[in-house]
């Protein structure tokens, strides 16, 4: 009976033994849980932080794409003011451009040198600021 009794005793410290270790094992595989849990949750986090930043920049992307076909458009037009015949100065400076390229040329608009044509050129851009 005592020897019954003895080996019953190491069993319940055996028993007590696996007992202790599944506990602390089960208490590691909680704390992995919620380590893992809250790690899941952080990479959703990120990965709607990172949807809205990449429709963000789609947006600012289109914003700026409506920007530059405005932005050229005026300068298109700005361009073709520049030089519209109706422009008396974008009119005479290109006349006296073509003008330049031959001495006949100049002595058919009546002036006789290129500084002629220069003086001519500074005396219309003058004249027609003044208005």
């Amino acid at each position: 009976l005592y020897r019954y009794k003895n080996m019953l005793n190491h069993l319940h410290e055996d028993v007590n033994l696996v007992y202790s270790k599944e506990k602390a094992l089960v208490e590691t595989i909680t704390i992995e849980e919620a380590v893992i849990s809250d790690l899941a949750t952080q990479i959703a986090n990120v990965v709607e932080e990172g949807k809205r930043k990449m429709k963000e920049c789609k947006d600012a992307k289109a914003a700026a794409c409506a920007d530059y076909e405005t932005y050229s458009k005026e300068l298109e037009e700005l361009k073709q003011i520049g030089h519209s015949p109706t422009n008396p100065i974008a009119l005479f400076q290109t006349v006296m451009k073509h003008a330049r390229r031959g001495r006949h040329q100049l002595e058919l608009l009546g002036v006789k040198t290129t500084t002629g044509a220069a003086l001519a050129t500074r005396r219309v851009v003058a004249s027609s600021r003044a208005l």
